[in-house]
């Protein structure tokens, strides 16, 4: 499978959509669906179960679902880190096909043909922390040496772990020292 590349823009091939939506399923993103009753807008929280691939469905769990009636298309958001998704679909008639689950409380709807990607940070960062664990020396103002696991990185910073609290201000900015 292709690494999938996500920035600003539209998904609309349906392999990538269904990456993004396992993604989305094996990250636990916060989720949650739009709905508007006279003029007024409520959200509501929601998990995505399953991608069903040769259904075309994915599998939605929570609260209200069942006032929504089939064939009607709402709206769902998602957020993880700093990628934000919105994309519209419709939830499917459970008489018209083979229900995949045996509870009430979950409910199937067509995969989009479309999710809006919008990435929330101006620069792409990097977590390197669940995949490797790089030392680094972080330099205090003081002149003192700390030794530290790098986390994550930007072209506009990096996250750090150390074992001890760090004074406020002791840290030199990248603005102060670039690279």
């Amino acid at each position: 499978m292709e690494t999938l590349n996500i920035s600003d823009g539209d998904l609309t091939h349906r392999q990538e959509i269904i990456q993004l939506l396992r993604m989305a399923i094996e990250q636990q993103w916060s989720m949650s669906y739009v709905t508007t009753v006279k003029n007024r807008v409520t959200t509501h929280s929601l998990y995505l179960v399953s991608v069903n691939a040769l259904e075309g469905t994915i599998s939605v769990s929570g609260k209200n679902l069942d006032a929504i009636q089939p064939g009607q298309t709402i709206m769902f958001r998602g957020q993880s880190g700093g990628l934000s998704v919105v994309f519209q679909t419709r939830k499917v008639d459970p008489e018209a096909g083979v229900k995949v689950h045996n509870s009430d409380s979950i409910f199937e709807f067509d995969i989009p043909y479309k999710i809006a990607c919008t990435q929330l940070r101006k620069t792409l960062r990097v977590n390197v922390d669940s995949v490797y664990e790089v030392p680094v020396v972080l330099y205090m103002v003081n002149g003192a040496l700390i030794d530290a696991v790098l986390m994550d990185i930007s072209t506009s910073g990096a996250k750090y772990r150390t074992r001890q609290a760090l004074p406020t201000g002791a840290a030199k900015t990248v603005s102060e020292y670039p690279i």
